[in-house]
């Protein structure tokens, strides 16, 4: 397979003009259609994740088919894909000049709720259409929501990747994370990922209403939900921490909402884009006031519950009392450990098994480099 096109070459009815950006996964170049001369963006995905993968061509071409009858003036618009004869995977995509709200916020800072809710209502609403039919995005965060304007219509929301992270197969083959990681940027931010993402769970629209509430508590104070020193850490806050919320937001309207957008379970999330933008077309944004640096409530870890020896979580149960023991003999040692000393030693094996598997993905790519 030949390495990546250059600015001249044409494929499937397009002229390469230019590269706009490349991650761990794929590029995006800047063509133009032959037959229209309509500007377009084309992704294509590196080679090298299509060497590595076992069935991804047939899987991307399986699944974009799927993703390209989306239609909502809030999704980038698919106009096209295929693969070429040298056996790049490619897509032409609607070409859209703009920001993505990662560089927003990064520039301007937290969001007042009337805007947040501008472009959080715009966003769910292009993703409620894919829900409808059961698409689920899989990689929602502020680099995949790009904000332009359009005359007079500031912060127009447009979806971007929409099925790219189901169609090579992200989080169903262990081996695209190990290649994008090797590469530099893992398809997917831990970030922003939903609990059941993180452990390879069943993913469904209730994945993306977490990723989506999570992004809502950025615009709204300006900071990322999930902070953490380390790779590990950030696992570890997602799947066991409730975001911890400052007072003003925790007892606004929004804030009940939001506990229930970002719940670690998807029984208690809401079911898709249009249940979490149902709720939010409720809220009065101008009753919300944001107030600097006011009192942060952080929420106690939820462990996960004990089991019994059938294997049913049980609550936990009192300790019997202890048994009467003859006089002036202490009684006999007995070794429980608490809750606290559970939840830790939990929390250190999820950290050492992540720490054990960042070494192994560390020893893959010095093999494969050397």
């Amino acid at each position: 397979m030949t390495g990546l096109p250059q600015p001249g070459d044409e494929f499937g009815g397009y002229k390469i003009e230019k590269l706009l950006g490349q991650g761990g996964c794929a590029a995006v170049f800047q063509a133009e259609q032959t037959r229209t001369n309509r500007k377009v963006a084309i992704k294509i995905v590196l080679p090298h994740i299509i060497e590595a993968v076992a069935g991804v061509a047939p899987r991307f071409l399986r699944e974009i088919d799927v993703v390209k009858r989306i239609e909502h003036p809030n999704v980038i618009r698919l106009f096209d894909f295929g693969q070429t004869d040298s056996g790049l995977l490619w897509m032409a995509m609607e070409l859209v000049s703009g920001k993505d709200l990662q560089e927003v916020l990064r520039a301007e800072g937290r969001f007042e709720p009337e805007r947040a809710l501008h472009v959080m209502t715009q966003a769910l609403s292009g993703l409620a259409v894919a829900h409808d039919t059961q698409i689920v995005h899989r990689d929602l965060k502020p680099s995949n929501l790009m904000l332009t304007d359009q005359g007079v219509n500031r912060d127009i929301v447009k979806v971007l990747d929409f099925g790219i992270g189901k169609a090579i197969g992200a989080d169903e083959d262990k081996t695209v994370q190990e290649v994008t990681e090797a590469f530099g940027d893992a398809l997917g931010s831990p970030h922003y990922m939903a609990p059941e993402l993180l452990k390879r769970e069943a993913v469904g629209t209730a994945s993306d209403v977490y990723s989506m509430g999570l992004i809502l508590f950025e615009m709204l104070t300006g900071r990322p939900a999930v902070e953490a020193d380390t790779i590990f850490e950030v696992y570890a806050k997602q799947v066991y921490n409730d975001i911890a919320m400052p007072k003003w937001l925790a007892h606004s309207a929004l804030g009940p909402i939001l506990n229930k957008a970002t719940a670690k379970t998807t029984a208690d999330r809401y079911g898709s884009a249009k249940e979490f933008l149902a709720a939010l077309q409720k809220v009065d944004a101008g009753s919300i006031t944001y107030v600097e640096n006011d009192e942060v409530l952080t929420p106690e870890p939820k462990m996960p519950a004990r089991k019994s020896r059938a294997g049913v979580p049980t609550a936990e149960k009192p300790a019997p009392a202890p048994a009467p023991v003859p006089a002036k003999k202490p009684p006999a040692p007995r070794r429980k450990k608490t809750r606290k000393k559970k939840a830790q030693s939990q929390q250190t094996a999820l950290l050492l098994l992540l720490l054990a598997a960042s070494f192994i993905l560390l020893a893959i790519y010095f093999l494969t480099n050397t």
